[in-house]
């Protein structure tokens, strides 16, 4: 009698301890060694689930990451063959790929013809000088300093000027060659890039040769092959290279049937399922839309709200990675014509199922004009399934949209 209590205690133990393992949760998956952004991830699966699909997800996110950066060689122990490093490093070299590398720029070159080369991996040199200028403004304020007024004791400014004075309450700025005092408690301001900065990248642009670049790629039995021919250019996947990945960790996870997740790679790059949490909205995402004229810590502000449910969404923006000089915005968003950045949007968000083909729309978008872009979307909008929000320059927004929930903020 007493091995038989032992086995039934040993029976119900057995099977609580299982029912626990199978019980579902919420699981966050946090990354900050991939793609050169921070990626979250979360998802309502049962621990078993977990460990299973965190494995694939890491897999599919440092695989991307080796073989699309193109600042960085292949790790000694890496067993790809080469990556977009050195593809760059042997210019007019036909070059051995693995295939997932080989997948990726074969689709690239199809979005390229898609947008009639608004989308253009081939530009990296000129968006790494814009980046290179980003990157050397200022941080800290100083006498000297470019800087740039937004507003004062809640006023509008909006100016340009050059720091004359500075002590830790107020500064004196020379503005239209009059050197006006500011408290700095009252001060809204961002500092800009110098004369001498802006000026040297103008001239490494203006000295890059407008050539075509040539990329041909290649399948022979089972094997991939790139040679890359330009004078000045070099490839640059960025930000696709993250789309393409989320829409791969999106794919894996609806063919497992995990139905609530959501997946964050930076603030462009985002696809989710249903949304455990909002069981009486629908299951939706709500998602706010930060607008670039107010992106200023406690000055930030939005200028809509989407809802999403099963979907991607992508966005591109002046108001991340940029620079100021003479109070006009410059960010890495080019115009494959002029190599220059295009401020024809604060911001331009796109929606639909690829999020590999969102964030190559996005930037092509970005770059096109109101024209060009209604255009785009009266041609393609039902055939891609994608939907737009753009912010014009001038604080009007332009709506592409048919079944997608959005709240104007700003009208």
């Amino acid at each position: 009698m007493k091995k038989i209590i032992v086995l039934f205690i040993f029976i119900v133990l057995t099977t609580t301890l299982s029912s626990c393992q199978n019980q579902k949760e919420m699981f966050t998956i946090s990354y900050f060694d991939y793609m050169y952004t921070y990626i979250g991830i979360n998802l309502y699966v049962t621990e078993e689930q977990y460990d299973e699909y965190e494995k694939e997800i890491r897999t599919i996110f440092e695989t991307y990451h080796q073989l699309t950066t193109s600042y960085d060689p292949l790790p000694e122990t890496s067993p790809f063959l080469n990556n977009i490093y050195s593809i760059n490093e042997n210019k007019y070299q036909r070059l051995e790929i693995n295939e997932a590398l080989y997948d990726v720029l074969v689709l690239a070159k199809e979005f390229q013809t898609l947008t009639d080369d608004y989308f253009n991996i081939m530009l990296g040199t000129p968006v790494k000088i814009w980046k290179s200028l980003i990157s050397n403004t200022p941080e800290d304020i100083a006498v000297a300093d470019n800087i740039y007024i937004h507003q004062y004791a809640e006023e509008p400014v909006n100016q340009s000027g050059v720091v004359v004075e500075l002590d830790n309450e107020s500064l004196t700025v020379s503005l239209n060659n009059n050197e006006i005092t500011y408290e700095l408690s009252e001060l809204v301001y961002e500092l800009e890039v110098s004369d001498e900065q802006f000026q040297n990248t103008q001239r490494q642009i203006e000295a890059l040769t407008k050539e075509e670049p040539s990329m041909l790629l290649e399948s022979e039995n089972g094997q991939y092959f790139i040679t890359f021919e330009a004078e000045d250019q070099t490839i640059d996947l960025g930000a696709f290279s993250k789309g393409y990945a989320v829409n791969l960790v999106k794919n894996y996870l609806v063919d497992k049937g995990v139905e609530y997740f959501s997946i964050n790679a930076g603030s462009s790059s985002i696809s989710v399922g249903k949304n455990y949490n909002r069981p009486d909205q629908d299951e939706i995402f709500i998602v706010s839309l930060t607008d670039p004229r107010y992106s200023q810590g406690i000055f930030s502000k939005y200028y809509g709200v989407i809802h999403l449910k099963d979907t991607s969404i992508a966005t591109s923006g002046n108001f991340e990675q940029y620079t100021l000089y003479e109070g006009v915005r410059y960010h890495h968003i080019i115009s494959p014509q002029d190599y220059y950045p295009v401020n024809e949007y604060y911001a331009l968000t796109i929606v639909g199922g690829d999020a590999g083909l969102l964030d190559a729309l996005s930037t092509a978008l970005f770059v096109m004009d109101i024209d060009s872009l209604e255009k785009f979307m009266n041609q393609y909008q039902e055939s891609l399934g994608i939907q737009v929000v753009a912010y014009l320059q001038d604080g009007s927004i332009r709506k592409f949209t048919n079944d997608l929930y959005f709240e104007d903020k700003i009208s």
